[in-house]
């Protein structure tokens, strides 16, 4: 989704870069579509992976390898966060844009220009508090599984091993969630600090716009790969319980 804004923005500034026709900021984030999905993206993205780290953390730690699904209430909090957090940075974005002291911007309608520093700031630090949150739920669930790391092989291995395999996972998206949504947002506060425009402002944007789709290469490739073992893995899983419920 990320991806898409990218192209809609890039989009827009070939259709309009060469005019010279001003708008309002409430315009861009009313009529426009990427100003509105670069204010509510990065919080949504990391607010997933967060949710994701914290039902594996509470998962491992409370059942001790034994599977517990996420229960019917936890799924409606979850999505009253998610829906509670979309309105409320649509709902900021536009009280910026409307406190913004000019009132007329390019047709391009870039995010930077439509709202406050204040609002980027304040994206960038709720985006980083969610962002190390679930690395941190991550390396708890990993030192967790160690504390119950069993000593003979059954059943209980197996699903532990599957565990490991979804913890990584998740780190290496935690971390790739953390570098490719804070480091353009540093970069930017750093800039606006300094009051100068800086070069690795644009390098920090196109390494991002870069960074995604190698990512989705990098998931693409590993899950081709481990395909197999999957596979397998999910046969000897099966084939422990049928033993073990047999006993």
């Amino acid at each position: 989704m990320t991806s898409v804004t990218f192209i809609l923005e890039y989009g827009r500034l070939l259709a309009y870069g060469s005019s010279r026709s001003l708008v309002t900021p409430c315009y861009c984030i009313v009529y426009a579509v990427h100003p509105t999905l670069f204010a509510i993206l990065p919080i949504t993205i990391a607010e997933i992976v967060f949710f994701m780290s914290w039902d594996v953390y509470v998962t491992i730690s409370s059942t001790k390898c034994h599977g517990k699904k996420i229960s019917r209430q936890q799924v409606v909090v979850i999505v009253a966060v998610y829906t509670f957090s979309i309105v409320t940075m649509v709902s900021v974005a536009l009280w910026s844009a409307a406190n913004k002291k000019s009132q007329a911007v390019s047709i391009v309608c870039m995010l930077t220009d439509v709202v406050t520093k204040g609002f980027l700031i304040t994206l960038a630090v709720v985006t980083s508090v969610f962002s190390w949150g679930s690395l941190i739920f991550l390396i708890c669930s990993m030192l967790s599984m160690k504390r119950h790391n069993p000593v003979s092989p059954g059943l209980q291995a197996v699903l532990l091993r599957r565990k490991s395999k979804l913890v990584k996972n998740l780190f290496i998206i935690g971390v790739f969630t953390c570098l490719a949504q804070n480091l353009p947002f540093t970069v930017g506060l750093i800039a606006m600090i300094k009051k100068k425009r800086s070069h690795m402002l644009a390098l920090s944007w196109i390494s991002q716009i870069i960074s995604l789709p190698l990512h989705a290469l990098f998931r693409l490739f590993e899950n081709n790969c481990c395909f197999r073992k999957k596979n397998v893995l999910l046969k000897t899983v099966l084939n422990k319980m049928q033993i073990a419920q047999q006993h």
